[in-house]
């Protein structure tokens, strides 16, 4: 249950590729497109952990 949208999205691609990876001929891309998208949800955590949204979202309300 994740609050960022964007983040449950990207987890669940991990989920997908890894789970089908043995099952459509390819394993080896699948679990390259699940470690980018873990790579990516990992990022994105960092992000939403340390308030970056928090910033970026006052600086728009400011600039507006």
């Amino acid at each position: 249950n994740y609050t960022n949208p964007y983040l449950g999205y990207l987890v669940g691609n991990v989920i997908k590729y890894i789970l089908r990876a043995p099952l459509k001929g390819k394993p080896l891309e699948d679990l390259k497109k699940a470690r980018k998208y873990l790579d990516e949800a990992i990022e994105e955590l960092k992000k939403w952990r340390y308030g970056l949204y928090l910033k970026i979202e006052q600086v728009f309300i400011i600039t507006m």
